[in-house]
């Protein structure tokens, strides 16, 4: 879960995209299903 949200996280800095947080919460939403 951290090393794929991370990644994700690197993904979206280097598109230099500011909707990061869109995404964070995108796989917050995905990790509460996989519980």
């Amino acid at each position: 879960g951290e090393e794929r949200l991370f990644f994700s996280y690197r993904r979206s800095t280097h598109r230099g995209e500011p909707a990061y947080g869109r995404q964070l919460s995108a796989i917050l939403l995905e990790e509460e299903e996989g519980i």
